[in-house]
């Protein structure tokens, strides 16, 4: 058997950091919806268990994937093996679950692969334990996300956005742990805009602005002043305030429509590096391909 998969980016529009807990984590509050832009993976059965990326910097022994295989193999009693092959369309470390996804997408193809039939609920506790956004994005679509990014609430379908995503030609170290670090109690809140927003998709409300938040928008400016002239090019292009992906560097906006969203992204004046594109809301975070 081999197995194609697309493994779809995420958008937090919302995501608010309640409080730190007692294990170090903190908590958060977040309404997160899946997105057209994608990597492709394959997978097929081999003795032992490899990866080949077209991203060098990916194609270690430290990968989400391989790291979610290996916990498949030991929580599946199992020692098959398997050839898998990562394309990158997602900007790495930009913000938009790409690794996360990736991981999701193998637990889900191997478990498959290798005929496991391990439950929901364990491939949720493996999922966990590779990352906190990899829960969500076992399922991806319009979700309400809290605890540490674990407890995954599915809502509604989202009706179609269209959204632009710059990703600046920024690469910071260790940045999700960084953010969180410049976060102070003044930046924690109670995660009422998320319920507002989850309360207006459930019913079939379009995304408005005053329901878009993220709490590393408090931080992420000074610690990359890089993204201000960004927010700024971002606002004068069509008049919508552009939010953070997740811990960053990217940023997304909502537009009108998917000629809106390409026509922006074709004016922008991009430097080596940096990168846009136009992207509509998906119900799921993969598509998977079966063949003998």
């Amino acid at each position: 058997m081999r197995i194609t998969a697309k493994a779809y980016a995420k958008l937090n529009l919302t995501l608010e950091v309640l409080g730190k807990r007692s294990d170090g984590y903190h908590d958060i509050a977040g309404v997160f919806q899946t997105i057209s832009l994608a990597d492709d993976l394959t997978f097929e059965p081999a003795e032992a268990l490899t990866l080949a990326c077209d991203s060098a910097p990916l194609a270690d022994d430290d990968n989400l994937v391989l790291r979610a295989a290996r916990l498949l193999q030991q929580r599946g009693g199992t020692t098959a093996g398997a050839a898998i092959t990562l394309s990158k369309g997602i900007p790495v470390a930009a913000g938009l679950g790409g690794g996360s996804v990736d991981a999701a997408v193998t637990l889900l193809a191997l478990n498959q692969l290798w005929r496991l039939k391990l439950g929901p609920g364990i491939l949720r506790g493996i999922a966990a334990e590779v990352g906190s956004d990899v829960p969500y994005l076992l399922h991806g679509g319009t979700a309400r996300i809290e605890g540490r990014g674990e407890v995954v609430t599915p809502l509604a379908p989202m009706r179609p956005h269209h959204f632009v995503i710059v990703t600046p030609a920024l690469q910071p170290q260790n940045k999700t742990a960084a953010m969180y670090q410049r976060l102070e109690p003044r930046h924690f809140t109670q995660g009422r805009v998320t319920k507002i927003l989850a309360d207006a998709v459930q019913r079939g409300l379009p995304l408005r602005e005053p329901w878009q938040f993220n709490a590393f928008d408090a931080v992420a400016f000074n610690a990359h002043p890089e993204l201000h002239s960004w927010r700024a090019e971002l606002v004068l292009a069509y008049f919508r305030r552009p939010h953070l992906c997740g811990a960053g560097p990217s940023l997304f906006m909502p537009v009108d429509s998917m000629a809106d969203a390409e026509g922006l992204v074709a004016r922008l004046p991009l430097a080596p590096g940096e990168q846009a594109f136009a992207v509509v809301t998906v119900p799921a975070s993969a598509e998977f391909t079966f063949t003998e």
